[in-house]
Order: structure tokens, then C-alpha cells, then sequence
């Protein structure tokens, strides 16, 4: 259950407009034959500059259980720069009922460094020796907090995290989606040794089949251990502004497909 949570919040930055206009998606996520298994939200907002690119999922139903009431919160923010977003930070945190997770990185683009620093809040119930004589055990004793933290360089450089890149891609692509040959691009979130993504035009027939011709089909190739499909590959239907309407990925081990629906656009 943990990969298909994190394959979908990734998934999530593929339904951001890229259009500079603030903006909320909301889609579903399903996977095999168990159909629905969470809903989230993704947003673009900016102000004198600014952005914000936020991606908050929650898992549902059996999915809620089996991870814990795990919840994921993306956050990328940064300058706009002509027709590119320029990421300054960007942060992740997963949580669970008795556990958070966040990750906060600090982009130094002049210096090409990436800083990160990770904190790790746990509930836990711990015994004290008075506790022990006056016979209680865990459950009668109250949740306290433990907390963990550290600071890292990351061992890469990219200009962009995840977020940003998927909202940047139109640019990158030359303004159009078509027959797009293998290009590789780098962003925090890729490949943890030097942050490489591949994105492409599938030349599948049954997936061109599959996913129509009213859009333009991509290819986006993460290499990550989640991903493991036969290929690591997601296939995402766009529309001519670049909003992913619908993305799959095909095969992964143990779960099927992972399959991702706008459900709404919110243009404001």
C-alpha cells in the first residue's frame, strides 16, 4: 500500500495547468480490481511573483486501514521567472496515526546545492521506572511525543523538484507534446543518485488504443524503486494546456495498474 500512496502523489503534480493561473484539481486514485483507494487535491497559487504548488492525498476506505490513516503533503514554492517556475524549497511530509515524516529542501541555485532537513515526530508510549513499579502498563499511559532530526547535502543538483518540473514541461518540450523523442530531465524526486527522468512519445498501439486520440499521450519513465512496473513507465493523457487527464501505470508488482481521473478543474 505504501508505493501505490507514493505513485499517486507523484502522479499528482501531473494534473497542475501549466498555465500561470491560480487553480485546483481534484482526482481519484484506483488501482486493480479493488477501484478507489483515495482522493486528493492539487493546487497552483501566486502572488507578487510567487508560487505556490501544493499536493495533499488521503487514503480511503480498506487503503486508510491497511497504511495507518496515511495522509501525503507535497509543497513546492519559488519565483516565476518569465515562462518558468523557479523552485526555492520544496517539502514532503507523510503521516500516519502515530507518525510524521517531513522532508524540507532548500534550494542555492547560484552555488548548485541542494541542502535538506528532515524531521521525524513519533508517538510512543515508553515505560519509566516508576511506571514499572506502580505496575501500569502501555495502555495506561498517556502518548508522548519523540523527535528525530537531521541535515544533509543532497549529493545532486537539479533546477527543478518534481512539481515544478511537470509544471515547467510545456516549455521545455517547445510548446507541444507531439512525437516527442527519449529526452532525459533532471529534478529532486527522480533518480536518488543524479535525479534523472525519461519522458517520451509511447509508440505502444494498445496504449494509444487505450487512452484515445482526443490529447496528446506521454511517457515518463522515474527511476525509483516504487516504480516497479515491467518498465517504471507512466503513461499520461494531457490535454493542449498540458493538464494530465488521465495517467496509468501499468503493472505493478502485486497491486496492477495504478490508475489516476481528474474528477475537476478549478480556474480562479
Amino acid at each position: 500500500m505504501k508505493k501505490v500512496v507514493l505513485i499517486w502523489c507523484i502522479l499528482s503534480s501531473l494534473l497542475l495547468a501549466r498555465e500561470f493561473k491560480n487553480h485546483e484539481a481534484v482526482y481519484e486514485i484506483s488501482y486493480g480490481i479493488v477501484g478507489e483507494v483515495g482522493e486528493g487535491t492539487a493546487s497552483f497559487s501566486m502572488k507578487n511573483g510567487h508560487y505556490r504548488v501544493e499536493i495533499k492525498t488521503e487514503t480511503k476506505g480498506l487503503a486508510k486501514f491497511l497504511s495507518k490513516g496515511r495522509s501525503d503533503w507535497m509543497v513546492s514554492e519559488g519565483e516565476i521567472v518569465g515562462d518558468k517556475i523557479i523552485p526555492q524549497t520544496f517539502m514532503k511530509r507523510i503521516s500516519t496515526h502515530y507518525k510524521s515524516k517531513t522532508k524540507t529542501y532548500t534550494f542555492y541555485h547560484d552555488k548548485r546545492v541542494i541542502k535538506m532537513h528532515e524531521k521525524v515526530v513519533m508517538k510512543v508510549k515508553e515505560l519509566t521506572t516508576m511506571d514499572i513499579v506502580m505496575g501500569k502498563s502501555k495502555k495506561d499511559i498517556a502518548f508522548r511525543e519523540k523527535i528525530k532530526e537531521k541535515s544533509a547535502t543532497v549529493p545532486f543538483y537539479a533546477k527543478d523538484d518534481l512539481l515544478s518540473l511537470f509544471i515547467n514541461l510545456k516549455t521545455y518540450l517547445g510548446g507541444h507534446f507531439e512525437k516527442i523523442k527519449p529526452r532525459i530531465f533532471y529534478a529532486l524526486g527522480g533518480d536518488s543518485k543524479d535525479g534523472h527522468i525519461e519522458i517520451l512519445t509511447p509508440e505502444d498501439a494498445s496504449i494509444k488504443k487505450e487512452f484515445g486520440t482526443d490529447g496528446h499521450i506521454i511517457a515518463v519513465v522515474i527511476h525509483q524503486d516504487i516504480f516497479s512496473s515491467k518498465k517504471g513507465e507512466l503513461f499520461i493523457k494531457l490535454n493542449d494546456d498540458g493538464v494530465a487527464l488521465y495517467a496509468k501505470l501499468k503493472d505493478v508488482v502485486l497491486f496492477g495498474d495504478v490508475t489516476m481521473k481528474l474528477k475537476s478543474l478549478k480556474v480562479y
